[in-house]
């Protein structure tokens, strides 16, 4: 700790390591692959992929495709095609009754948002609730049935019984098993192909959007400016591409995601070790008020322009949705920004006084300071698009939710 300023507030610092990350070299990197050069074969795959899928009649050999482009990655661009193939399947209810079929059935439903029961896997379980020992050498039933059990919920020990009989048998078959690599039926050229080309230009697209954000880090100049906090774009913007589904029409939203979080990070340090008490409360107060010319000459140096990139971040949200969508989202973004800032001058404040919360009372404010709310909102505004009226009630009473995904997502 070292004492600084007029006042010679102590100022803490928490060690944090330095990024690991080279901008210069992550401006450098370059891809021979995009939308423009490559799109239209990208296209044309799409189109006979979509085409293998529709034309397929046999149930078995739509679950294996549905499997196939899951597993490759490519399943997200065929949605509508797949929900309506689940759709069909579980009405018409002519699943073929071997263990495999219907375990991956069970699987790829849930894995879809559709309900089924767990009453499927009666037929291969004895009078004792167990399952029956002439399934411990099917090699793919077992491993379909393996998988499936991760798709339980509360209470289902159907699929709790399901995974330990499955991994006690796969572990004894993996002692005579050989390795070899042989043709499968799922190895379809166009889907290989596919699910190449389609990686490939989404390694484009982020890496597009992470040298983008590299710009607007350097810009801010946080390194020089507060070297005790941390820089951590990369891994923020790792974090946002893995929340925001894939494709280029969803990369305004994984970028500002991305500057979200590299914001509150060093946000966080602030709050957490480096800032005294009265600056966190002024810092609080310029968030309330929202009023830019007021915090610049109220808030303390090195707080200002943490301050004005994140109202310059908002006001850019604020004016894409009014031109995208004609919604104001201004007043949403505000109150989650006071929430969340809010939330982290509490703790500051139970630090300073020595004050130690009951597990509940930590565990309420946190639900606020892990962040999860304002990244779905953010999600929210991202992905919804032109239907974004249709959430405004929502994510207007999301803060003060008690919907079961808060404290899940909040624990996890």
């Amino acid at each position: 700790m070292e004492p600084t300023g007029a006042k010679g507030i102590v100022r803490r610092s928490a060690g944090h390591l330095p990024t690991v990350w080279d901008c210069e070299l992550l401006k450098s990197f370059t891809t021979p692959y995009s939308l423009e050069s490559h799109g239209s074969r990208l296209e044309k795959l799409k189109q006979g992929a979509r085409e293998l899928l529709v034309s397929q009649k046999d149930a078995r050999r739509q679950l294996d495709l549905i499997n196939t482009m899951q597993r490759l990655g490519v399943a997200y661009l065929f949605e509508n095609e797949i929900h309506h193939i689940l759709a069909e399947l579980i009405h018409h209810n002519n699943i073929p009754s071997d263990l495999y079929t219907v375990a991956m059935h069970f699987r790829i439903v849930r894995q879809n948002g559709f309900f089924i029961t767990t009453d499927v896997f009666n037929k291969f379980m004895d009078t004792d609730r167990k399952f029956m020992d002439s399934l411990g050498e099917d090699v793919m039933g077992l491993l379909s049935l393996y998988e499936a059990s991760f798709l339980g919920m509360p209470e289902e020990h159907v699929l709790d019984e399901a995974q330990n009989f499955s991994a006690k048998h796969l572990l004894v078959l993996r002692e005579k098993m050989e390795t070899r690599i042989e043709p499968e039926r799922w190895r379809r050229d166009v889907l290989l192909e596919l699910a190449k080309l389609n990686h490939n230009i989404l390694q484009s697209i982020y890496l597009k959007e992470l040298q983008e954000l590299v710009e607007w880090w350097k810009d801010l100049n946080i390194k020089e400016r507060l070297p005790s906090v941390r820089d951590r774009l990369a891994e923020v913007y790792f974090w946002a591409m893995g929340s925001i589904p894939p494709g280029p029409q969803f990369s305004k939203c994984r970028r500002n995601l991305a500057k979200f979080g590299s914001l509150v990070t060093p946000l966080d340090d602030i709050f957490d070790t480096y800032g005294s008490l009265d600056e966190l409360q002024k810092y609080m107060d310029a968030v309330n008020r929202w009023d830019i010319k007021a915090a610049v000459e109220e808030l303390p140096e090195y707080m200002k322009f943490i301050y004005e990139a994140m109202y310059n971040h908002v006001s850019e949200m604020v004016q894409d949705a009014l031109i995208d969508n004609g919604i104001n989202i201004l007043p949403y973004l505000k109150e989650q920004w006071q929430n969340y800032v809010g939330a982290y001058l509490k703790e500051a404040q139970w630090m300073h006084s020595g004050y130690n919360p009951s597990a509940e009372e930590y565990l309420e404010n946190a639900r606020l300071s892990v962040g999860i709310v304002t990244t779905m909102v953010y999600a929210i505004f991202g992905v919804a698009g032109h239907c974004i009226d249709q959430y405004l009630s929502f994510v207007e009473n999301w803060s003060h939710s008690d919907l079961v995904c808060l404290p899940a997502s909040l624990t996890i």
